[in-house]
């Protein structure tokens, strides 16, 4: 991330809003995924699909922390660089990689969903967004 996007609230430009609206769609219309998320690496959310989920901050929240926890357990296993996170539970499956240094891109999905494809996407999702905000 350059200076000027840490700077400035990426969320401002039209171009960005409309990637991640559009990218978060894509992930929400795959088979189990239930909510996908965009936070900030301080927990507070930058876009989620579906759109006033009263579950928005919590989830961003939880989110950024997986993302950090997911980071320094690398870090003190000497792994190198975090690249995603899976948490599974009884009912659901969360998926989470960085974009960039700030932010984190997630999914909720069922338990049972096509793991391999959502980090696909998900992987695909969060270069898409990481190029936009690089240039804003």
């Amino acid at each position: 991330m350059n200076q000027t996007s840490r700077d400035e609230n990426p969320k401002e430009s039209p171009q960005w809003l409309q990637v991640v609206e559009s990218e978060l769609e894509a992930l929400y219309q795959l088979p189990g995924v239930v909510h996908a998320v965009l936070a900030g690496g301080d927990g507070n959310p930058l876009a989620i699909v579906p759109e006033g989920s009263t579950v928005e901050r919590h989830l961003a929240a939880t989110l950024a922390a997986l993302h950090g926890t997911s980071q320094l357990a690398v870090h003190q296993a000497n792994g190198g660089v975090f690249s995603e996170a899976l948490v599974r539970s009884e009912q659901v499956e969360i998926l989470c990689v960085p974009v960039g240094e700030d932010v984190v891109l997630g999914i909720v999905a069922e338990r049972g969903a096509l793991t391999g494809l959502l980090f696909i996407a998900i992987e695909s999702a969060a270069n898409k967004i990481l190029r936009v905000i690089d240039r804003a």
